[in-house]
């Protein structure tokens, strides 16, 4: 036999088997420290965002001019899924989705051709930004500075913060870990050209001249060289880059010499962006930065190199200047913890396994078996290395999964070995004849494992994104369990200890003891004999009345599979408690944006008293949301704080607590509730529904019929329709007769009309770190009605002014503060949440509205298409792939069952443990009050699936052999227990070592992580309920198998087995 050759081979060149082994573990420590730590493996997202803003412009126009001109651009590119869209007052936003079979870095460059051929207005300054999601390369830190003393900023004390701001932005980008820097919270610096009407109607200068006088004033250009000796370079150098420039500018002059500065016409100052947006860090208004790494930069060392600058530049540059400097959104918090509870746990686990194999083995045989981890974990860190992995959460989940796993296959090889020196086998032979024995069972064991997690490959969505970098790690510890099992651990059992060790210790030791003879190899003869013979015992038992059994098992599983189909509920991520809440509310409309930041100080004033508690910090946002349109009375406040295993109160309290500390406050608002984020869901709401239709009346009137008949269903709670907030809009047509008897032109009317309303960008300065537009606008105070836009002067042809009513109308309207969009259609959302114990979940709901109500309404409004969005529609993914997963899993585990085994039938007998792993997984969520399972537990049950059959074949591999040996005569059902026992050490300790790894993390012994433990506790009970019934099941069925094949043979073949 091959695999026979090849262990004798290893066995006999222990030198050759040991250089392999301690260079692995050379070349681990060579490698470990250069593995990058992330908080998630490095993944691409399957979507692009494209932005483009359209200064000045409403909704309509956005959705008209850009985002409409966009979609059309990209909607017949080969590789695109969803298109969701946003237009809102000055800017569009169009999120893409890439279909997972798609060539990914095809379309995206097919994308950002598309979207450089759209045509769009002149006043779309900047081209749309197409941007793709890469983890490589993600925000790892937000730095916020501001005053300590000043609640909102003015010019004065903005412009000395943004300097600072600039100074460490610098910093920041020196270091080589870091991409770039992203500012937020920041106001670009403008030079404001406001032009007072009476005066330009006082001096009879219309808004276009200011504009053209100012830009064909600003020159700057080479003019090249003379013809002299030195080649004198001649550069014309008017620039205007300062208000005091601007204000010499003469706009109007006479050939008497009279003139008119542009001072006497306009305000010219240098101050910023003019915007409603309030942003506060902490209660004051300061500044952020958000920090990008680079991709091969780690989060760790990266966070690190970030967090010294800051420390270093507060303490010197920020001295005395009454301004605070504070990390949030820490991604490396997350990960620091998260690394340290998976890295404490996992050495408790190992720990666990230790104990567990010198309880059970003898010390030799135990050592040699713990060899084994460090070998596989030195392995895997070899190999994640040289395939560009990183230390996360998912390759530590990976880790922990199998840690208890790597040592299966040394303890049934060093167990078959110990077995065969007990019998008096030679010690050579025992190490290789012993090993290939086993070869089967733990190959197909390795197999089978590796098979359960192939489908992790197969999820779809940002989810099998992740997921799809366990299984290699799984492969790889296996595979290093396997290799060091067979070919090394061989060679280990059949070491001596050297002579002089031998002299050395005689020489310490007590003279004139003899060792016993094969002390050193023979079976411990312990405790775990008797186990032994007491499972023999039950067993032969059992096997009598082996029908009242198979009676009890089935009882068992319809009861469970019951208890699971109609008592327990799936919803998505049950037990995740996130960092990061949202507080939304509303003060009453009309409230201007600096009166709701007045009103929002006290409920900031409740929160900042947990700062440095429970928690890191408070970012206001009033006015402004980041794909919606402002309303300058809403605000919003992102609530960051510290993981569950730092605190002591969970959220809920918290929420509790800040609620009560609110009651004083809430009337001044019309809306205080805090919204939750699950792994990147925001809604706050567990139903979403989309409802798309073009036609805005049917639209409405569709959503508003949703809203009355979902406020009829008793288990729904908080329904509302996300209806867009309605502006008024003055819409200005063009007299044409008029202006072609006047002689104004419409493109005239257009640069007027924009000037005084949002500005009009002359041009653009150039400084050291950051761009100055130059802008003329209106004073603000000219803006308050559309009459005062109305009598803006507009020029004719005869260089007269014309009021601009005369030759405008206007209509009043109401229009949308954001218009939405999916696949090319007009989208409204309707939210709806679940009542605290009506005892339904999202799916629940969903199906009765798709039921009960959906047809009504499509009854009603025929165009109008329906569906879920959130966490329903992910669930439903899910369900899709986790069904699929399941049977790609038992599919071809069976297949490679049968090639190892030759049979159809056996494949089935080792198969029929794995209902009974998910009976334990049901039974033991019920005893720990779990009455919903998660996406992460599903995980774990198909992990489950292929670890399960590990200790059935070990126990058919046995009973099969010794049936071969008895020249397939009827064995008795003692015969079946006495062989059956010689595994349970084997199956007993793999299990043990297993779950030793798994339950630490399971029950948070050193903290706790909600994605690992749902998924560890099934896993865990599932493999210790599956054990239990192939230590009782499986012989019973293999009994049964036989007595019918031999009943068969004698009633039909004359007592000849076919």
């Amino acid at each position: 036999m091959v695999a026979e050759k090849l262990i004798a081979y290893f066995t006999e060149r222990k030198i050759l088997a040991n250089l392999i082994f301690f260079g692995i573990l050379a070349g681990a420590l060579l490698f470990v420290g250069q593995l990058k730590k992330e908080d998630m493996p490095n993944i691409v997202m399957d979507f692009v965002r494209i932005s483009t803003t359209f200064s000045g412009a409403s909704p309509e126009e956005v959705e008209y001019f850009v985002t409409r001109e966009i979609e059309d651009r990209i909607k017949g590119i080969d590789g695109i899924g969803k298109v969701n869209s946003t237009s809102a007052s000055g800017s569009s936003s169009i999120r893409v989705e890439l279909l997972p079979d798609a060539e990914r870095e095809t379309v995206i460059n097919e994308i950002r051709s598309a979207v450089n051929d759209a045509r769009l207005p002149s006043e779309v300054l900047d081209p749309p930004h197409v941007r793709e999601f890469k983890a490589s390369m993600r925000s790892i830190i937000t730095i916020g500075l501001f005053y300590k003393d000043i609640h909102l900023l003015n010019d004065e004390t903005r412009r000395e913060l943004q300097k600072y701001a600039l100074l460490l932005e610098d910093r920041i980008l020196n270091l080589r870990e870091i991409n770039s820097v992203s500012r937020g919270f920041y106001r670009a610096p403008e030079i404001n050209i406001e032009a007072f009407p009476d005066k330009l109607r006082y001096y009879n200068i219309p808004l276009s001249k200011i504009m053209s006088e100012v830009s064909t004033a600003n020159v700057r250009m080479p003019a090249g060289s003379l013809e002299d000796p030195l080649e004198s370079r001649v550069t014309l150098d008017s620039e205007l880059d300062s208000a005091e420039k601007i204000r010499k500018v003469i706009v109007q002059a006479g050939f008497e010499g009279q003139k008119t500065g542009i001072d006497k016409v306009a305000d010219i100052r240098e101050t910023f962006r003019r915007e409603k947006t309030i942003q506060k860090i902490n209660g004051r208004e300061g500044v952020i930065l958000t920090v990008v790494k680079n991709a091969t930069a780690g989060i760790l060392d990266s966070t690190d190199a970030v967090n010294r600058i800051v420390k270093d530049f507060s303490a010197a540059t920020l001295k005395d200047t009454g301004i605070e400097i504070i990390a949030l959104n820490d991604n490396s918090y997350d990960v620091r913890n998260r690394l340290a509870i998976i890295f404490s746990n996992g050495a408790i686990g190992i720990i666990l396994i230790l104990i567990s194999l010198l309880f059970v083995l003898n010390r030799r045989t135990a050592f040699w078996v713990a060899i084994g981890i460090p070998f596989t974990f030195a392995f895997t860190v070899v190999v994640a290395y040289m395939m560009g992995y990183t230390i996360n959460n998912i390759t530590l989940a990976a880790v922990i999964i199998v840690m208890g796993m790597i040592v299966d296959n040394a303890i049934i090889v060093a167990e078959n070995i110990s077995r065969s020196r007990a019998q008096g086998t030679e010690f050579h032979a025992a190490a290789v004849k012993g090993t290939a024995y086993v070869i089967q069972p733990v190959l197909a064991g390795v197999l089978t494992t590796c098979i359960a997690f192939i489908p992790f490959f197969m999820f779809e969505g940002r989810f099998g994104k992740m997921l799809a970098f366990l299984p290699p790690i799984v492969f790889m510890m296996l595979s290093a369990s396997f290799i060091q099992s067979l070919f090394i651990l061989p060679g280990h059992m059949n070491m001596h200890a050297p002579k002089w060790m031998v002299s050395l210790a005689a020489v310490f030791g007590k003279k004139g003891k003899k060792p016993k003879k094969k002390e050193t190899e023979e079976r411990a003869r312990h405790w775990f004999l008797g186990v032994e013979e007491s499972y023999g015992r039950f067993l032969e038992k059992a096997l009598n009345k082996k029908y009242i059994v198979f009676a009890a098992a089935l009882v068992l599983f319809i009861g469970a599979f019951s208890i699971l189909a109609f008592k327990m509920k799936f919803v998505m991520f049950p037990n995740e408690e996130t960092r990061t809440i949202t507080l939304i509310g509303e003060a009453k409309p009309g409230t201007l944006s600096a009166e709701t930041a007045r009103l929002t100080r006290p409920l900031e004033d409740v929160l900042l008293k947990y700062l440095g508690n429970e928690l890191i910090g408070v970012r206001t946002e009033i006015a402004r949301s980041r794909w919606r349109a402002a309303e300058e009375h809403k605000f919003s406040m992102r609530i960051e704080i510290v993981p569950r295993e730092k605190r002591k109160k969970s959220l809920n309290r918290l929420i509790e607590e800040w609620e009560e500390g609110f009651e004083p406050y809430r009337k001044s608002f019309t809306r205080l509730n805090f919204s939750r984020s699950w792994f990147g869901q925001d809604s706050g709401t567990p139903i979403v529904l989309l409802v798309r239709d073009n036609n805005d009346a049917a639209r409405n009137g569709a959503c508003e019929l949703l809203l009355s008949m979902m406020r009829e269903m008793g288990p729904l709670d908080s329904i509302e329709i996300d209806r867009p907030v309605m502006n008024p809009e003055y819409k200005l047509r063009i007299d044409r007769d008029k202006a072609a008897r006047l002689g104004v032109s419409a493109d005239n009317v257009r640069r007027t009309i924009r000037a005084a309303v949002d500005g009009a960008i002359l041009y653009e300065i150039k400084g050291e770190t950051e761009t100055i537009r130059v802008r003329v606008t209106t004073p603000p105070d000219e803006k308050q009605g559309i009459e005062a836009i109305l009598n803006m002067p507009v020029e004719n042809r005869g260089n007269y002014l014309v009021p601009l009513k005369s030759i405008v109308s206007v209509e009043k309207t109401d229009t949308p503060a954001q218009i939405e969009r999916e696949d090319f259609r007009r989208t409204t959302n309707v939210y709806s949440g679940i009542k605290p114990g009506a005892g339904r979940t999202p799916l629940d709901i969903a199906k009765e509205l798709e039921e009960t109500v959906f047809p009504v309404v499509k009854e009603k409004y025929p165009t109008v298409a329906i569906g879920f969005d959130g966490e329903v529609r992910e669930s439903r993914e899910s369900g899709a792939n986790f069904r699929t997963a399941i049977l790609i899993t038992i599919t071809l585990i069976y297949i490679v069952l049968t090639v190892l085994f030759g049979s159809f039938s056996k494949p089935l007998i080792i198969m029929f443990t794995i209902p009974f792993g998910v009976v334990g997984v049901v039974f033991a969520f019920l005893a720990h009050g779990m009455a919903v399972y998660g996406f992460f537990s599903v995980i774990g049950v198909i992990g489950l699936l292929g670890v399960v059959v590990n200790n059935s074949i070990l126990m058919l591999v046995k009973l099969d052999r010794e049936y071969d040996r008895c020249h397939h005569r009827e064995m008795s059902d003692k015969q079946i227990a006495n062989i059956a026992k010689t595994r349970l050490q084997a199956v007993t300790l793999t299990t043990v070592t297993t779950v030793a790894a798994l339950f630490p993390t399971a029950y948070g012994v050193a903290g706790f992580d909600s994605m690992l433990a749902e998924m560890m506790l099934a896993m865990g009970w599932g493999l210790i309920f599956g054990t239990i019934i192939t230590l009782i099941l499986v012989p019973c069925v293999y009994g049964f198998t036989r007595d019918a094949r031999h009943y068969i043979a004698e009633k039909f073949h004359g007592g000849k087995l076919c």
